[in-house]
C-alpha cells in the first residue's frame, strides 16, 4: 500500500508541476547605433516654410572618430564648422568646436540636435526652427 500512496504522491506532483506556467523572461533588445565614417557629400537646403522657397548648395561632412568637418561655401550655404559628433538612435549631435559671428542665421552652422535616417550609403538629417526646415542629403563618398 505504501509503495501506491508513494506512486500516487510522485505522479500527482509531477501533473502539478507540469501545470505550472513557465515564467519567460523578456527580451530585451537594444537598438544599434550606427557608426558614421567617412566623407559624405550633397545637397544642404533651407526651406522657408513663410517663402515656400528652397534655397540650397552642394555640401560635403567628413566624419571621423568621433568628429566631424562641415567646409564654409562661398554661398554661406552651409556656413560649416567642426567639432564633435555625437549618434543616438533617434539624433545626431553636433558639437561645434568654434565661435561664430552672429552676423548670419546660425541654424546655418552645422550644430545642435538633427533628426537622422541612415540607409547603407545614405545619410539624411534635418532640423526645424522657426518655420525652416536645414537639410543635409548626403552620400558617403
Amino acid at each position: 500500500m505504501k509503495k501506491v500512496k508513494y506512486i500516487a504522491l510522485v505522479a500527482f506532483l509531477g501533473i502539478i508541476y507540469s501545470c505550472q506556467e513557465e515564467v519567460i523572461e523578456p527580451e530585451i533588445i537594444e537598438e544599434e547605433i550606427p557608426q558614421i565614417e567617412g566623407m559624405y557629400v550633397g545637397i544642404f537646403s533651407v526651406y522657408n516654410q513663410d517663402a515656400d522657397s528652397t534655397q540650397w548648395d552642394s555640401t560635403s561632412v567628413d566624419f571621423e572618430n568621433g568628429l566631424f568637418e562641415n567646409p564654409m561655401n562661398p554661398s554661406h550655404l552651409p556656413l560649416g564648422g567642426e567639432g564633435i559628433l555625437s549618434v543616438f538612435s533617434d539624433s545626431l549631435e553636433f558639437s561645434q568646436n568654434n565661435a561664430w559671428p552672429a552676423i548670419y542665421d546660425w541654424n546655418l552652422y552645422l550644430d545642435g540636435s538633427y533628426e537622422y535616417e541612415l540607409l547603407q550609403n545614405h545619410l539624411v538629417f534635418h532640423k526645424t526652427n522657426a518655420g525652416n526646415i536645414y537639410k543635409y542629403d548626403l552620400y558617403l563618398e
